[in-house]
């Protein structure tokens, strides 16, 4: 069964009441494959940090490097929803602040198709 935007929007809107403390003070870099490093070994959210490694929701920057107490960027959080619910299709867009060039580009492009942002 297909969810419409209403039922988008409330599984949306659980993640960010249920999960935003999990993600207020840690950057959770969405770019590149993140591994499990030194940096986030013994860090206060290292548990959260590597589940979502794990089922790839994140990934870190390029070079394995991963910055945890960065906050997060809007790209990153719809990065973090798209891969959460595995949104895949593209919407056709144009948005002044996101450049085809960014990285961020199909996760924005995923999120409008999914209904969860407009602009």
């Amino acid at each position: 069964m297909e969810e419409n935007a209403e039922q988008i929007y409330q599984k949306v809107s659980f993640i960010c009441f249920n999960c935003l403390h999990d993600f207020i003070f840690v950057w959770l870099s969405i770019c590149c494959k993140a591994t499990t490093t030194s940096v986030i070994k013994g860090h206060w959210a290292e548990s959260q940090i590597n589940t979502w490694i794990d089922n790839g929701f994140i990934k870190g920057y390029e070079y394995g490097s991963f910055k945890p107490d960065n906050t997060i960027t809007r790209a990153e959080f719809i990065a973090l929803i798209n891969r959460s619910y595995r949104f895949k299709e593209e919407a056709t867009m144009s948005f002044s602040d996101v450049t085809s060039t960014n990285w961020g580009y199909t996760e924005v492009a995923k999120a409008v198709k999914a209904g969860f942002i407009t602009g």
